[in-house]
């Protein structure tokens, strides 16, 4: 609530006195005081009567606090008309902050029909007034096209007005358009100054990207006790984000390794709504990390992620239809869960559309089409299977040994064991390529190294002269 007496608390007889005698400024104090506890027991319907006595004598602050009420539910009912009319009211008499208030409910639409255009008026004049909220949300209107043209350049000034000003969401929102280049050139340190500005502000979300930063050594050096240290303060005030990555941290990355706590983590943040949580968690009851194997909560876990449409959650759930793993079995729904993964940019299940048989019907250019994708996004697994196809000529493929080759190579560059193996067969036997003895041993040895046992059953042989 708004604007109080700070001497109250010492004078509440006097206070009360004042109120009674129809004093609106009185009133008001006197509300605040019910509503915050301050020489009376908290009171919100006590607080909520007195707003009333005020508002309806005038008082622009008792209006603007009955509008509060109204519009939270804090001593009344929720009745968004009523707050809107009182924020109106108090808005008439000037006072910036209904003013701004205005702005949200013609913005989102509150106690009114939505105008986005009389939005921007109303932030423009609160703005003009000093207020940084209003500064902010009419940047956020720039940065976003809303109720005026869109403009992330002029959104950027507006920012760096009510962040300088001490805002801590413009702080926030500043910092998001260095690290995203939005409205002005991409600067990661001055990311980080302003999302630590608004971190120590105690701002949640600023405190996880800062964490995201110290994690990943973008704008400042890396440093994962300093990354952990901001998660746990956003994760204090359940961001979920911050859970989700503290719970990666805890699976095995940057402190020590504990799957129980990661479990721990992870299940808040699912709790949170974080899709990827819920997955994580899938993946903890699936491989029994941090708790029990229990193949039905794995597949619940991965089912709740894949509401979302969160790919690596599809995939999963699908594999779990596939091996019939805590659910019946059934093929039919693992190719529509798997190609609706590829749909979302899953590498895995562009990868198994393209090789694995479900039982049904899979023309060969739709097989092509996913592992031609994969393959597209580097993916070693699919470059590899491709080059099999133009070596041999299959699914509709034309046979093309020297493509196939160079294919091989670019799986070969990530250590795809096969792929050396598939070099070493072409080499020996001259396809795509000249025959080069020397060559197909060193790929030859490359693929033992790495584990694949063709390789190394061969190579076993060679050394032994056999």
């Amino acid at each position: 609530m708004s604007n109080h007496d700070p001497g109250t608390e010492n004078n509440i007889a006097e206070l009360i006195q004042a109120a009674e005698a129809g004093n609106a400024k009185a009133q008001t104090h006197l509300g605040w005081c019910y509503d915050e506890g301050v020489g009376v027991e908290v009171d919100h319907e006590k607080a909520f009567y007195w707003y009333t006595r005020s508002a309806e004598a005038g008082d622009a602050t008792g209006q603007f606090n009955l509008a509060m009420c109204y519009e939270l539910g804090t001593g009344t009912e929720i009745d968004c008309k009523k707050a809107f009319y009182w924020y109106e009211k108090s808005a008439e008499q000037g006072d910036q902050h209904a003013i701004c208030q205005l702005g949200i409910f013609y913005e989102e639409g509150i106690g009114c029909d939505p105008d986005p255009v009389k939005a921007v008026e109303f932030y423009r004049k609160a703005g003009g007034m000093g207020n940084s909220l209003a500064v902010n949300r009419l940047g956020y209107c720039c940065e976003e096209g809303i109720g005026t043209e869109k403009n992330p350049a002029l959104a950027v000034d507006f920012y760096k007005i009510a962040a300088a000003a001490g805002y801590a969401t413009a702080q926030y929102n500043l910092g998001l358009c260095y690290d995203y280049g939005t409205g002005v050139r991409k600067n990661m340190a001055l990311a980080v100054k302003w999302y630590r500005k608004a971190a120590e502000q105690g701002y949640a979300e600023a405190q996880c990207n800062l964490g995201v930063c110290y994690e990943n050594g973008t704008g400042v050096k890396q440093d994962s006790v300093q990354a952990v240290k901001w998660y746990r303060l956003a994760a204090a005030q359940d961001d979920a984000i911050a859970l989700c990555n503290l719970g990666e941290y805890y699976y095995g990355d940057g402190v020590k390794k504990c799957y129980k706590k990661a479990v721990e983590y992870y299940t808040k943040a699912a709790e949170l709504g974080s899709s990827k949580a819920c997955y994580k968690l899938g993946i903890c009851y699936e491989e029994g990390l941090g708790v029990k194997k229990n193949p039905v909560k794995a597949f619940e876990c991965f089912q709740k992620a894949a509401e979302d449409d969160y790919p690596e959650a599809v995939y999963y759930l699908g594999s779990c239809y596939y091996n019939g793993r805590g659910v019946e079995k059934d093929l039919g729904k693992a190719f529509l869960l798997h190609r609706k993964s590829a749909e979302l940019g899953e590498i895995t299940g562009m990868n198994d559309i393209a090789v694995v048989d479900y039982g049904v019907e899979i023309p060969d250019s739709e097989r092509i089409m996913w592992l031609k994708k994969a393959a597209d996004l580097n993916d070693d697994t699919a470059l590899y299977n491709l080059a099999l196809r133009y070596l041999n000529g299959y699914d509709g493929i034309e046979p093309d040994e020297k493509l196939a080759v160079k294919l091989f190579r670019k799986s070969a560059k990530q250590d795809h064991p096969s792929a050396y193996y598939a070099l070493y067969k072409c080499y020996t036997n001259g396809r795509g390529v000249r025959k080069n003895r020397q060559l197909a041993l060193k790929y030859l040895r490359k693929s033992a190294e790495l584990g694949y046992p063709k390789a190394r059953k061969i190579l076993k042989k060679l050394e032994s002269g056999e």
